[in-house]
Order: C-alpha cells, then structure tokens, then sequence
C-alpha cells in the first residue's frame, strides 16, 4: 500500500495535483466497482480522462476512434458520451437540455484491462467539475439496443434503465486552465 500512494504522490506530482489529492483519488480507486474514471493529462484544450476496466468481463460505452480529427489523433483520445457535471450544481435551467449528443456513437466492447482516454471539455472557470460516464455490462442489452433501437426501449424500458451504470471522476476544478 505504502509504494501504491508513493506511486500515486508521484504521478499526481507530475500532472499538478497535489498528494493528499492523489491518496484521496487512489483510495477512491482502491473503493471501486472495477471500473474507474481518472484524471490523466492535459492534450491541448482537452481535460483526458481515462476509463478503465478492472472487471473479468467487457463492458459497454458509446466511444469512437476520431482520428480524422488532428488532435485526437495527435492526443490518442477518443470521442464518447460522457457528463461534465458542476459540484454543486448551478440553479435550474430555463431552457430544457436536450443533451451532449444529437446521434451517440454505437456502443464498443471494452475488454477486461482495457483503457480508453476521453477527450473532455471542461469549462474554464474557477468552478469544480466531476465528469460522468455511462456504460453497460450486459452484452445482450447492448446488442439489442444497437439492432432494433426503438422496440427494445418500446417494450422493454425497465429492462434498458435497469443495465445503465455509471462512473464518476474525482470532483476538481479545470486543471487544464489556460
């Protein structure tokens, strides 16, 4: 344990984080479910996040290689659902959200020990900001909802709101401020 929060100390050190933050992140990481949000680097105006999969099975999230895109490619990110959530939240909304995504990328099996770096957004301000990532673990879900979309949630809603999971990153501010 003592090495893992020296190692932690460390890579917290060289991406600008404090230690006790990067003991609280590994404890949180050490809490898991087996699949776990992370904080890794800073690739031009992208906050990447790394998602990755502890577990002995796959699971499922809405990600894409977009490496027509320079910088994603430069920055080996990839672009997926996610959730950029203020702590706390700011005052209700006037305008209803219609969400981040007009048509979601398919989903993708990430296999066990698998990592994938999100390419993320967050807002430049001084504010704090937790990100969220929904995924599935249910194979046979995901294989359905990619096939026939509209009769799967149609008929079977509770069945699709019952396999969602989800992962949060640690609640910090914008380390990737200019």
């Amino acid at each position: 344990m003592r090495n893992v929060v020296y190692l932690a100390a460390l890579i917290a050190f060289s991406v600008g984080i404090d230690s006790a933050q990067a003991i609280s992140i590994q404890a949180k990481t050490e809490k898991s479910s087996g699949v776990v949000l992370s904080f890794r680097e800073c690739v031009g105006g992208f906050s990447v996040f790394v998602l990755e999969n502890h577990l002995k099975t796959p699971i499922y999230a809405r990600v894409q290689r977009v490496d027509y895109w320079d910088e994603y490619k430069k920055g080996n990110m990839e672009l997926g659902v996610h959730y950029v959530e203020r702590v706390p939240p700011p005052p209700p909304q006037k305008y209803p959200s219609l969400g981040p995504w007009d048509a979601p990328p398919a989903f993708r099996k990430i296999g066990a020990g698998v990592q994938v770096r999100y390419a993320i957004q967050i807002p430049d301000d001084k504010a704090e900001y937790r990100v969220r990532v929904p995924y599935m673990e249910n194979g046979e879900v995901v294989r359905r909802l990619d096939e026939d979309t509209e009769n799967l949630i149609k008929n079977e809603m509770p069945l699709v709101e019952a396999s969602w999971k989800e992962v949060f990153s640690s609640v910090s501010a914008n380390r990737c401020r200019k």
